[in-house]
């Protein structure tokens, strides 16, 4: 009871809570991760990316990691298929 109070005071969702991956794709050429865990294959058509509960696949061509640090990551390129593993 007390942890819902605290989410609603902050305004927080569960998955910022439970330290869960989020996913925010934008348009065909960025993706944006936060809560992930470890980085696994990282290759200009593939990137697998560790996450709390099974992995990420990121399918594409060109692919690129443009910026990350060890809570947040951007992806940049031509995405052809986001699967979870």
């Amino acid at each position: 009871m007390k942890n819902a109070r605290f989410m609603e005071t902050f305004g927080l969702t569960d998955d910022l809570c439970e330290n869960t991956t989020r996913m925010t794709v934008c348009g065909k050429r960025e993706l944006y991760l936060e809560n992930y865990k470890a980085i696994l294959e990282y290759s200009e058509d593939e990137i697998v990316v560790q996450m709390n509960r099974g992995k990420l696949g990121i399918l594409g061509n060109d692919l690129k990691i443009s910026y990350y640090s060890p809570t947040i990551m951007k992806i940049f390129g031509e995405l052809h298929c986001i699967e979870y593993r």
